[in-house]
């Protein structure tokens, strides 16, 4: 938003509601301000009100249905960076989340969210009031129109968050209580021309809990000529040009193991420096209603505006890796 010349505003939020599906007609006495507007710059205009990107915006002038007008959803989403060494203990781990609001309620009632005990910070100190706690934030922030006043005794923040998706939260912590694989990697010489690799996966999630999209992708010698698999799970393939094996097991349960044995054939014997060239092991995994923070939304509580409108509550927990390595060398 641009006052002669001067930023007023940059907030999503804020610039949302003059985002529209179609063109609003203005007053009569800027109808022949718009003509000139249309006949000056007419792909202008009709890139903007056909632009795919406004198709999926509503505007907050606009009539929202009644069928979205009793829901709130509230994500709390982890991404994992971790790193393992080549003997397999953890070199680095760290979770970023995020406390992701959709909000498609009337009225911007005012809206309380609690995160559990273990949600706070290492400048609050180590217990709060209602009891003990087993882990602690490293660094967090708030969007700029979260209340949380109370959040280093409780762990409580209130917002009217604006219509749509906006993020309230941000937090970093590298206090990780259970990773959710285990990989376990093994390189061996058969002959001068023949090495076979076994990946081994070890689900550490609870039973009632899984995995999905699961990918496993490492590269192997540059002299490989063929490539041979042994796997009960997903599908594998072999990318000639870039020498990398992916290993797509799909969905793993709670408390599983799985192992993918690649038996690869050279066209030169196999000597120390082509054998660094095998690793390291990337994986790629989503893992819904889990986090490994014990980062938890205790409670969502909206304000009561309309004694018939009860509004739904959602409430969903999600893990992702951004970056889950283990190393082999």
């Amino acid at each position: 938003m641009i006052d002669f010349g001067y930023v007023q505003a940059t907030s999503t939020e804020y610039l949302q509601g003059f985002i529209l599906n179609s063109a609003t007609v203005p007053p009569t006495s800027n109808v022949a301000k718009l003509e000139v507007m249309e006949r000056v710059a007419p792909k202008v205009l009709d890139r903007i009100y056909n632009s795919p990107l406004s198709a999926y915006v509503m505007s907050v002038n606009r009539p929202v249905s009644r069928s979205g007008s009793k829901e709130i959803f509230v994500d709390l989403v982890e991404r994992l960076s971790v790193t393992f060494a080549p003997t397999g203990e953890v070199v680095s781990a760290r979770s970023d989340g995020s406390l992701v609001v959709r909000n498609y309620l009337i009225g911007a009632p005012a809206v309380g969210i609690t995160l559990s005990e273990d949600a706070q910070a290492s400048d609050y100190g180590s217990t709060r009031a209602s009891g003990g706690i087993t882990g602690v934030l490293d660094d967090f922030n708030f969007h700029e129109s979260v209340h949380a006043d109370s959040f280093a005794q409780d762990g409580a923040i209130a917002l009217a968050p604006p219509p749509g998706e906006m993020i309230a939260m941000n937090y970093r912590t590298s206090r990780l209580y259970q990773l959710p694989f285990h990989i376990a990697a093994f390189v061996d010489e058969h002959s001068p021309t023949k090495v076979d690799i076994a990946i081994q996966l070890r689900t550490e999630l609870p039973h009632d809990r899984h995995a999905q999209n699961v990918t496993v992708e490492f590269p192997v010698p540059k002299a490989t000529e063929s490539v041979f698999f042994e796997a009960a799970t997903g599908t594998t393939e072999f990318n000639q040009s870039s020498c990398t094996v992916t290993w797509r097991a799909g969905q793993l349960l709670g408390g599983s193991e799985h192992t993918l044995r690649t038996k690869v054939t050279l066209s030169q014997p196999c000597t120390s420096s082509v054998k660094k060239e095998v690793g390291p092991v990337n994986m790629q995994f989503d893992v819904p209603m889990w986090n490994c923070s014990h980062v938890q939304i205790r409670s969502v509580t909206v304000e009561a505006r309309d004694a018939g409108q009860a509004p739904y509550r959602w409430v969903r927990h999600f893990t992702t890796s951004t970056s889950y390595l283990r190393r082999l060398t």
